[in-house]
Order: C-alpha cells, then sequence, then structure tokens
C-alpha cells in the first residue's frame, strides 16, 4: 500500500520536525503515555482528517527524541510517512531537511505538537492557483485535538484580525511561525530561501522576511485553520519558546539583525523592514514591561542592554511615537543606552497598572504590608495555622490533626484557623483557636508569624514561606482522576498554560506531604514529581472517626443535628465536579443529571437522599417539591459525619468511595458521562470497569434497581470489595492523626504525659 501511495502524484509535502523528551529526572506514572507520542498523534491524525490522497508527511526526528516507533507504524498505513533522523542540531536544521526530501508541489511545515483543523488543504488550494504562499489563522490551545474540537463547539470563535488580510502585517507580527504556511516549492527554489541553521532561535524570523521580499502572489484564507498547541507542561515538557535560557535576548536581536539587513540587501520593501521593527519594539517593551523586577534580584545583565541598543540602531525611529509617552521612554532609554532609566520606567508602566488596584483591592494592598512587614518578624515557634478548602469549613484531614493536637497538648500551641464565615468559625471550632479570614490582614499577619502550616489544598501562589516555616499538605483524598503532571490536558477554569508551573513551585513548599496508602504515594511522585522521602504513607487523619469507638454515638449526634431523627435508608449522592463546567475562574457548576423525583416515587418513604456536592461547585442546587425526601448538606462542614450516618453511598468520579469503603457499606457508581470525563477531560488511575468495588450505572433507574436490590449487589461485588479495601484502606486505623503529629511535631502522646 506504502508503495502505491509513494508513486502517486504528491500535491502537498507535509514537514514535521520531531523532538521532544522528558527533561525532568523522574518519569511519567506507570501507564502513562510520553506526552511527545501523544502530540504526535494527534498531529498525525489531524492529516489524515484532511482526507487528501496527494499528500505526502515527512516526519524528520532531531535527534535522540522520545521513541515514536509505534506511531510511525499506525500511521503508514493511512498517510504516505517518510520518516528520516538527523543529528540535534534545531529546528531550522530539521525543516531544511524536509524540504531535501519534498516531491509535492506545496510545502507546509507543521510542527509535531501541533494540529490542523478539518479541511484546511481543501481551503488553502481553493484559493486562485498562481499563488505563492497562502497562509491560513493559527489559533492557540491548551488541548489535545478532541479536547479543542468539544471545546470549539461550545465556544464563539474571534473575529478576524484587522492586520490578517495584510500579509506584511501578519506575517511580521510578534509570534509569528513559518508552520501553517502553504508554500509553493518552486518558488523557494527559484529564490534559493532556506532556513538560517546557525539560527538556534526564531529561524522563522529571517525566513519570513525572505518570503515576503520575494512575491506578492500571497493569499489567505481565516477558516483554515492552524492550532498552535501551547505545553501545559512547562517542566517536563518545556516547547522551545519556554525552555529558560540566558540567551534568549541576543537570539532574538540576532535573528532580527539577520532579517532587516536581508531585505535591505535585496531591495526588498520598506514594510517589511517597518513590520520587522514593530515586532522588535514589542518585544523590548514585554521584556521591561512584563512585570516589576524583584528588588536584590539581577535580572537583566549590561550585554543584553547591549544587544537591544545595537539592533534598535537598525530600526525606525519614528515608529516609537506610535507607542504610549511612557512605552516611549523607556525605547529611548534603551536606544540611548540608559539601562537604569529604561527599568524605572517599566516598572512605572507596570506600577500605575496596578496602582488603582492596589488601593480598591485590600488584598494587594496586604499583599506589599507582608513583603515589606510581615516577612520581617520572626516565626514563633509555637503557632499553628490550619486551613481547610480555602476556609471554607472547619473539617478534613487539618480538623483531626487540629484535635490531637488540642487534647495531647492544650494550650502549649496557639492555633489560628482559616475560615470563610469566622463568627460561625469562633462557634464551630472548639478550643477557642484565633479565627481569620481569608485574604485578611491578620491572614498575612498570622501565617508569616506561625511556624507550622497545616494545609490540605494548594497555598495562593503568591504566598511567601521562609526557612523556619514548615508545611504539612494532608491532601484531600485518594485520587482516581489523574492529578497534574500526570495529566495531558487541563480543562481547568484557572491558567491551563502555568497550572503545572505554578504547581511545581508549589510542592517546593511542602515539607511533608501525606499519602492513605501505597497506591496514592505511587501517584504523588509522578503527579506532583516529589520527593518520596518526604511522604508520610499513615493513612488519612480525616478518617480517624470512621474507625472512633465512639462512632455511633457520633452518628446519633449528626442525625440529629440535620433533623433526621427516624430510622430510614439515607443514600448519601457525592458527585465531584466537572473540569470543563465552569461561570468563571474558580467558579464552577454542576447540572444534577440523578432524577430525585423518580427516586422519591420508586423508593417510597424508607429512604432519604442526603446530597453533598464538591467544594468547587458554585451553583445553589433547587430541591424544590423534594422536601422531607432531599436534603441540601453541601455546606455541612465534614463529610466524614455523613459517612457515618449514611447506610450507602452513591458517587462517580470523587474520591469519597476511598474513604466511605473504610465502612465496608455498599457504594453504587453513577457514571453516566464517563467516557467524556475518562477520555477528554482527565483519565483515571484505576479502571472503573474492574476495580472499583460496586457497579457502574448509567441512568436513574439503574440507581434505583440497585438499591432495590442492595443485597444482591453486595454479594455480587464482596470479592472485589474486599480486595479494594486492603489496598486502599488498610492504614486507617484511626491513629493517622496521632502519626502525622509525631512525624512533624517530634512528640507523641507519651511524651506529653511525662513528668
Amino acid at each position: 500500500m506504502n508503495r502505491d501511495r509513494n508513486e502517486q502524484t504528491v500535491t502537498i509535502s507535509v514537514i514535521i520536525p520531531f523532538y521532544m523528551k522528558n527533561v525532568y529526572e523522574r518519569g511519567m506514572s506507570e501507564g502513562h503515555s510520553p506526552l511527545g507520542r501523544a502530540y504526535l498523534t494527534d498531529c498525525l491524525e489531524s492529516v489524515c482528517a484532511q482526507n487528501r490522497e496527494d499528500v505526502e508527511v515527512l516526519l524528520i526526528e532531531d535527534g535522540e527524541s522520545e521513541n515514536v516507533d509505534e506511531v510511525k507504524e499506525a500511521y503508514r498505513e493511512r498517510l504516505t510517512l517518510r520518516c528520516f533522523r538527523i543529528p540535534h542540531t534545531g529546528v531550522a536544521a530539521a525543516r531544511n531537511e524536509g524540504l531535501s526530501h519534498a516531491r509535492g508541489e506545496f510545502v507546509y511545515f507543521l510542527d509535531a505538537d501541533d494540529y490542523l483543523t478539518d479541511g484546511v488543504f481543501d481551503r488553502l488550494l481553493a484559493l486562485p492557483d498562481d499563488k505563492d504562499l497562502i497562509y491560513g489563522a493559527m489559533e492557540r490551545t491548551w488541548f489535545k485535538r478532541a479536547g479543542y474540537l468539544a471545546e470549539k463547539e461550545s465556544r464563539e470563535r474571534q473575529p478576524q484580525p484587522q492586520e490578517f488580510g495584510n500579509p506584511i502585517a501578519w506575517l511580521t507580527r510578534p509570534g509569528a511561525s513559518a508552520a501553517g504556511i502553504l508554500i509553493r516549492r518552486s518558488y523557494l527554489a527559484r529564490e534559493m530561501i532556506q532556513f538560517d541553521e546557525t539560527l538556534a532561535l526564531y529561524p522563522d524570523l529571517l525566513f519570513l522576511s525572505l518570503l515576503l521580499d520575494g512575491t506578492e502572489r500571497i493569499g489567505w484564507d481565516y477558516d483554515a485553520v492552524y492550532v498552535k498547541r501551547i505545553h501545559n507542561d512547562e517542566v517536563q515538557y518545556p516547547s522551545l519558546n519556554q525552555q529558560i535560557r540566558e540567551d534568549r535576548t541576543s537570539q532574538y536581536v540576532r535573528a532580527y539583525r539577520a532579517a532587516k539587513e536581508s531585505v535591505e540587501d535585496e531591495g526588498g520593501s520598506g514594510e517589511i523592514g517597518r513590520g520587522l521593527d514593530r515586532a522588535l519594539y514589542a518585544y523590548i517593551l514585554k521584556a521591561f514591561t512584563g512585570r516589576l523586577h524583584d528588588q536584590g534580584r539581577k535580572v537583566w545583565r549590561s550585554e543584553e542592554y547591549a544587544v537591544m541598543k545595537e539592533a534598535m540602531a537598525l530600526a525606525d525611529p519614528s515608529l516609537i511615537k506610535e507607542s504610549s509617552p511612557m512605552r516611549r521612554r523607556i525605547l529611548k532609554a534603551v536606544a540611548q543606552g540608559k539601562e537604569k532609566q529604561a527599568i524605572w520606567s517599566g516598572n512605572i508602566v507596570v506600577a500605575a497598572k496596578k496602582r488603582k488596584e492596589l488601593f480598591k483591592n485590600s488584598r494587594l494592598l496586604f499583599r506589599v504590608i507582608d513583603r515589606y512587614l510581615f516577612q520581617k518578624l520572626p516565626i514563633m515557634g509555637n503557632m499553628v495555622f490550619f486551613e481547610s478548602f480555602f476556609g471554607s469549613s472547619y473539617s478534613d484531614s487539618p480538623k483531626y490533626i487540629y484535635q490531637y493536637l488540642l487534647e495531647t497538648y492544650g494550650t502549649k500551641y496557639r492555633y489560628i484557623w482559616l475560615m470563610k464565615d469566622r463568627k460561625n468559625g469562633k462557634r464551630a471550632i472548639p478550643g477557642n483557636p484565633i479565627v481569620v479570614k481569608p485574604y485578611s490582614l491578620k491572614y498575612f499577619y498570622y501565617l508569616a508569624r506561625s511556624k507550622y502550616w497545616i494545609i490540605n489544598i494548594r497555598l495562593p501562589k503568591w504566598i511567601e514561606k521562609k526557612k523556619g516555616h514548615i508545611c504539612l499538605q494532608t491532601w484531600h483524598g485518594t485520587p482516581l482522576k489523574k492529578l497534574v503532571f500526570d495529566m495531558e490536558d487541563v480543562h481547568l477554569a484557572s491558567s491551563r498554560s502555568s497550572y503545572k508551573m505554578i504547581f511545581y513551585e508549589e510542592t517546593k513548599k511542602w515539607d511533608y506531604l501525606i499519602s492513605a496508602n501505597r497506591f496514592s504515594t505511587e501517584r504523588f511522585i509522578s503527579a506532583f514529581l516529589y520527593d518520596r522521602s518526604k511522604i508520610l504513607e499513615i493513612g488519612y487523619p480525616r478518617n480517624d472517626c470512621l474507625k472512633a469507638t465512639d462512632r455511633r454515638e457520633r452518628a446519633a449526634a449528626v442525625r440529629k443535628r440535620l433533623g433526621i431523627l427516624d430510622s430510614r435508608t439515607l443514600i448519601l449522592y457525592a458527585p465531584t465536579w466537572r473540569d470543563d463546567e465552569y461561570y468563571e475562574a474558580g467558579s464552577y457548576k454542576f447540572e444534577l443529571r440523578l432524577n430525585l423525583e423518580k427516586m422519591r416515587q420508586e423508593l417510597g418513604d424508607g429512604y432519604a437522599v442526603l446530597l453533598r456536592t464538591h467544594y468547587l461547585i458554585a451553583q445553589n442546587l433547587r430541591l424544590d417539591g423534594l422536601d422531607g425526601f432531599a436534603y441540601n448538606v453541601s455546606e455541612y462542614d465534614d463529610i466524614s459525619e455523613l459517612y457515618l450516618i449514611s447506610d450507602l453511598c452513591i458517587t462517580d468520579y470523587s474520591s469519597v468511595f476511598f474513604d466511605y469503603a473504610n465502612l465496608r457499606r455498599p457504594i453504587l457508581f453513577y457514571v453516566y458521562d464517563m467516557d467524556k470525563y475518562r477520555d477528554v477531560l482527565r483519565g483515571f488511575y484505576i479502571n472503573m470497569e474492574t476495580e472499583v468495588p460496586g457497579p457502574l450505572l448509567y441512568t436513574t433507574e439503574e440507581v434505583i434497581d440497585a438499591i432495590r436490590n442492595i443485597d444482591r449487589v453486595t454479594k455480587q461485588y464482596k470479592e472485589r470489595y474486599n480486595q479494594f479495601y486492603e489496598r486502599f484502606c488498610s492504614l486507617d486505623d484511626g491513629h493517622a492523626s496521632e502519626r502525622a503529629v509525631r512525624a512533624v511535631f517530634g512528640r507523641g502522646r507519651e511524651e506529653s504525659q511525662r513528668p
């Protein structure tokens, strides 16, 4: 079949340089495909989806990259795929290698971590056939192809930028790429245009300038979309633009000089040169206004200013007036070699953005006070700071560690609790701790002064941790869903591009991380890139109450608190959130898909449902007409206490079933959207179809039938439940809090009771 493909007429030669490997010292978790293979699979699949027999793919493997032999073999029968390997010399050399083997009338550069939308080649070739260059739009995404296509259906596309129909403005703009352009091969040969292999970074700048300088036969189609995939893993798989390089500025200036000189030497259009100048000015302004420079840290070096100054000597000074007054001052200062003035002006620009916000937003003001005052105060060795779910509740493992400390040491320590509802916190939390609201001035003060931080969720990225602070991260569950560095895509409402890097920096603040079992330990090592020696594999403190000798009395008290005094069978329904369903960053929604009205009609008066949603779900659930049958207990602080009163649990992909299994009570899995959640949004660490301790149910009718026949279900899943319990629950013996305190505080109950 490949022989027939190789003999047919080739219209387009798609050149794909491939260089990708995990640069971090630890690999991915067991069963996790390296990202390079996943990227290349999406890339080649998008070429297949063009459905053209006249396309060949030239895959140029650049040096010792990740092994993709399986991917190549999978596509040899579907594509005319020709593979070549060269020493690792960079993307410019790889593209030139592809050009030397190309047979098509046109060439098209496609990066191995990007992909195409359907119909790109048809649209570009539908334009008049006298064109030397035909380009389409480029959209940026954090998602793999399936996720991008799913998201694309639910959003409106941005209108065509004004400069899109101006080839010079579009192809000399900052970030412009040679990828995504259909280029007539005879035009390249006639003009002898290739990539400059001496340019390690930004080789596209010169290549595009030469392309534009030799022809005016240029076409475009905004609906031919090339998808530029931003790497959301800047730690393990940084793209070329994400790599930390000290020579980045000098490399950019070198590419700019080469491009500017080439178009001038060839008598090219002055407009191309002006486009390059605008891009240079934009690069310099971004360098000086991207953020306030940290005091005491030498970010900029004299040699960087020198090369910027040299470059500006080639640029059109009249274009500086297109910038705002303060930005003009930056550019003029750089041109004159006045380094301090350029830095000062850049800081003024950034500060001007922040000034109004600073005095309108108390959080920013308090951060400034914290940095310049609280951080200079000594750490208090007897202060312990507790936070559970961003201060939304007195709950989870921090609660049980606190209770153990309070019972064991009494007032030896000063305890601080973070609570959004400060008044409720004072009423609900025993021991009269100091209660502070999130991001209040007291929050910053006590966090800075407390030696011990006991948390179960990420800290804000701007929180400063000094030498002497000890942070115990209890985490909030055995993971079913893939986490952080084990996730290929990030569908969260927060910034996908920086999520993994932020998390990586966050884990450096953790001195200890609690794990409930060996499975979690292994997952945390890969998902957090965390040091095994700092993981406390001791069980979850929050599960201590499930093994307490007075758990029956506790359960009775909880029923009384909720006003459920009869002996009805209580069903806890605890679904998780969906990464892609949100109002805005930090505000998630949830659509109740379990038909509670039908359950009431079918099950009768002997049952009641306790509805407990994830803390990230912001939507207020409506339970109109279900009084006496369904209880919204989403705001009940401690879900562990709800486990105690529940006769069975219904969940989906939430980690609650790992904890609930400690009670050995029935668990049902209502997974109406499992294919999407598993294959698109997150992916799972275990096989739900063969490993979870209960049936997978897809409709309300199936849930009702399982409840009616719960004895049959229990018997059917008994053996699997026992295996699950041994694997995930065997460390939870009611003493995890004590083990955590021994590890972090260095003492135990026996020592505290010595005379």
